[in-house]
Parts: C-alpha cells; sequence; structure tokens
C-alpha cells in the first residue's frame, strides 16, 4: 500500500532515466494512482471470502498473495500510467481480502485504551504499587486532562523549531506505529466477531467493502491535496 510513497516523486520527474513513463505525471493522475487501489479493494473481500468459505481461510490468505505479485510484476514492466493503474486496482482485491480474513483468522484485538481507562484503579491495585491506586487514577487522569491543553498552549507561543528539525519524521514514524498497534487493528477484529458463523463471511466482507469505499470516496481530489501538502511539508523541514 505504500508503494506510492517512493514512486511518486519518481513518475513527478522529467527525467527518463527516472520515470519509467518518461513524462511528468498529472496531478488528476496522481489522484487515481493514489485511490484505485480502494477499488479493487471493494471487491476483494467478496472474491476472498468465497474462496475462505469453500477451501478454508489458510487457502484463502496464501491466495491474498495472487494479486499482490501480479501488482508488482505489473509495476515492474509499467510503460504507461494505465498499467499504473491495472497494477493499483488489481492489488488493491488483495488488501481487501486482506481486511476480511485476515481479522478472521487471528481473531486477537491488540489494544484498547477505553478498557484500560476504564478499570484503571483495579489493574493498580493488582499492580501492587507504593502509590495507593486512588492516587495513581488520579494521577493518570490529571495527565489525559491536562495533555489536551498541550497543543492550544503550543500554538499560541511563538517557538524556534530549528533545533528540533528532526521531530516531524519521529511523530510520523511514532503515529505509523501506535496505529498499527491500535485503530489499525480493532475495527477489523471486532468486525470478525460481530457475526454468526453462517453469515460472517458475507457479513465481514460488506463491512470491509463499506470501510474501502468511503476511503474511495475522498479521492482522487483528497489524494492530490494531501500529495500537494505533503510534499510541500517535506520541502520546508
Amino acid at each position: 500500500m505504500t508503494w506510492t510513497s517512493p514512486i511518486y516523486p519518481k513518475l513527478y520527474s522529467n527525467d527518463p532515466s527516472i520515470n519509467p513513463l518518461g513524462k511528468s505525471i498529472t496531478q488528476e493522475e496522481d489522484g487515481w494512482i493514489g485511490s484505485l487501489i480502494n477499488i479493487g479493494a471493494m471487491i476483494g473481500p467478496f472474491i476472498f471470502s468465497f474462496i475462505a468459505e469453500k477451501f478454508g481461510r489458510k487457502i484463502g490468505l496464501l491466495c491474498i498473495a495472487i494479486p499482490h505479485i501480479t501488482a508488482y510484476i505489473t509495476f515492474a514492466f509499467a510503460k504507461n500510467v494505465y498499467l499504473f493503474y491495472f497494477g493499483r486496482l488489481f492489488g488493491g482485491l488483495s488488501v481487501g481480502g486482506g481486511y476480511t480474513l485476515l481479522p478472521m483468522y487471528i481473531a486477537e484485538q491488540l489494544s484498547g485504551v477505553n478498557a484500560l481507562e476504564f478499570y484503571l484503579q483495579p489493574i493498580f491495585e493488582v499492580a501492587g504499587t507504593n502509590i495507593s491506586s486512588d492516587i495513581s487514577s488520579l494521577i493518570f487522569g490529571l495527565a489525559v486532562f491536562t495533555s489536551s491543553f498541550i497543543p492550544i498552549v503550543l500554538d499560541s507561543i511563538d517557538l524556534d523549531t530549528s533545533a528540533i528539525s528532526w521531530l516531524p519524521i519521529i511523530s510520523l514514524i511514532m503515529f505509523a506505529y501506535t496505529f498499527a498497534t491500535g485503530v489499525s487493528v480493532i475495527p477489523w477484529t471486532i468486525s470478525s466477531e460481530l457475526f454468526p458463523v453462517n453469515v460472517k463471511q458475507i457479513s465481514a466482507s460488506t463491512v470491509s467493502s463499506a470501510g474501502v469505499i468511503r476511503l474511495f470516496h475522498s479521492s482522487p481530489e483528497t489524494h492530490v491535496e494531501k500529495s500537494i501538502v505533503v510534499r510541500r511539508f517535506l520541502e520546508n523541514v
């Protein structure tokens, strides 16, 4: 899915030795390359849930590799933008299939801050810390409350950020890490546990497709806007 990150600078270049297309892509082509994967992801859940129901989830997961491999072979030899369109669209089948089958196969929830907040005091009691569980819970609540004001305070202060030019990349890395261990996992896990076994395949597929329909709804215009913002941001870092 992150293939576009390193390839976009090459596709915007007019240097034939760098750009396989031989000329710079347009912003519209940029948007379609970024968004077509979501079209494939809308269809993928239904294809791979059928395979999983017919031949088993393990076989379904193994088959997910086929569109991915095909897509990247296409990228390797693509000489026109339509092959990139095809690769992104076809590779999206695997993305949608993964959204559906992986939660069914793994069935694990890796994080949940609400559960921590709801049972904070019993957790501190079991942990047996030197500080009482009441005080520990109070400190945690104050930390959460005061942290919500930090962005407001920082935004009102004119700070020299030249000494922390490394902060944006570290922040992006931390965002990607925490997202992968939290929000990225929970919705798909829940969707696999909501429905009874006899309708799980089609129901989970429908939920997955609904999610990627919303992703595509913001494309291609929003993808173009985001790519412009990101490029400007990186130029100023």
